[in-house]
Order: C-alpha cells, then sequence, then structure tokens
C-alpha cells in the first residue's frame, strides 16, 4: 500500500506545486487510480474508497483550455478530504 499511495499522491503533490500539465494530469490521475487502489483498498477501505469517489470526478471537471486554477483548488480540497482517511 505505502508504494501505491507514494505514487498517487506524488501525482498529486506534483500537479498542484505547478509541475504536471492539467490536461495530462486529468486523465493520468484516473488511469493511475485503476492500477492502484487494488493494494490500497484491502488495507485501507475508508481511503480507498475516498480516493475512488473524488479525485476522479475532479478530474472529469477539467477540460482543455480551462483554466487550471479552480481544478488545482478543487483537486487540493479533494486531497486535503482523502488524507484523513489516513
Amino acid at each position: 500500500m505505502e508504494e501505491a499511495l507514494k505514487i498517487i499522491f506524488r501525482m498529486i503533490d506534483r500537479f498542484l506545486a505547478g509541475n504536471y500539465d492539467p490536461l495530462e494530469f486529468s486523465y493520468d490521475l484516473p488511469w493511475e487510480l485503476v492500477q492502484q487502489l487494488g493494494k490500497v483498498f484491502p488495507v485501507n477501505k475508508e481511503l480507498a474508497q475516498r480516493m475512488n469517489d473524488e479525485l476522479p470526478t475532479v478530474c472529469d471537471m477539467y477540460e482543455y483550455g480551462d483554466d487550471p486554477e479552480p481544478f488545482k483548488a478543487k483537486m487540493k480540497e479533494a486531497y486535503d478530504y482523502v488524507k484523513e482517511a489516513l
């Protein structure tokens, strides 16, 4: 589980720091969640459920050409909520 969380959290941290293209991130994060959540679920079901419910939904809101700042703000909010389950 530790490695799975590192991968996901590192992606989000890079995005929030402005080091990840918003459009790329909006596609990459849901794909990575599919790859990693199976490792998180057996250890922390609540965390896995929050990640699955919140993060892809925020990514779905972003469209090419949108201002990335509202997307970043929503992702930060969702990320903080997810981390509360740690």
